[in-house]
């Protein structure tokens, strides 16, 4: 009977006691305890008969009762082992559940970010471009405006001042447009 109980370790009754679950650790700690316990209250109910302490009568209710209290502060000895694994266990669930969730908060938050970095990159490539735009003729105009010689010198001075100005922001607007292009880049 036991070569056919060992035989197959990965089913049956086997598979249950060799198993890493509670039902695994309280089946080891359980059945030596359910055959050698009474084994061994017998063996001492015997000796002690022998030696004529007590009637045969007494003996059958003590070794009962003995065996009743072994077992039960057995039982409640693994009950309490399976109570914290099992608490510890749930603890453990739970963290790795609540670190997923930061995880997969996290990855939210990243792509929300990642996104409204494009939309500012693509937005700041546009906004160049329609900036530029419109500078290009009031720079011509501001230029071609400069260089008439029939002009008053204080009619010069505002012209230059507007040119200086315009070729400062058509600076600075490419400027960004050299920026938008670097950042573009720097995502492929």
């Amino acid at each position: 009977a036991t070569g056919i109980l060992l035989a197959r370790a990965d089913r049956g009754t086997l598979a249950i006691i060799v198993s890493e679950t509670a039902a695994g650790m309280l089946a080891r700690r359980l059945i030596p305890l359910a055959i050698l316990l009474p084994i061994l209250i017998g063996a001492i109910r015997q000796g002690v008969e022998k030696a004529g302490l007590y009637d045969p009568a007494f003996g059958a209710a003590h070794s009962a009762t003995t065996f009743m209290v072994l077992f039960f502060a057995a039982i409640w000895w693994t009950t309490r082992m399976l109570f914290h694994s099992d608490s510890d266990r749930i603890v453990a669930e739970q963290e790795r559940q609540k670190q997923e969730r930061q995880v997969h908060q996290l990855n939210i938050e990243k792509m929300a970010a990642e996104k409204a970095n494009k939309a500012k990159d693509d937005f700041l490539a546009v906004l160049s471009h329609e900036l530029r735009t419109p500078l290009t003729p009031a720079l011509a105009a501001a230029s071609y405006l400069a260089q008439h010689q029939d002009l008053s010198p204080e009619l010069r001075e505002e012209v230059t001042a507007i040119r200086a100005s315009v070729q400062l922001e058509a600076r600075l607007i490419d400027d960004l447009l050299a920026y938008s292009r670097i950042i573009r880049e720097a995502q492929m």
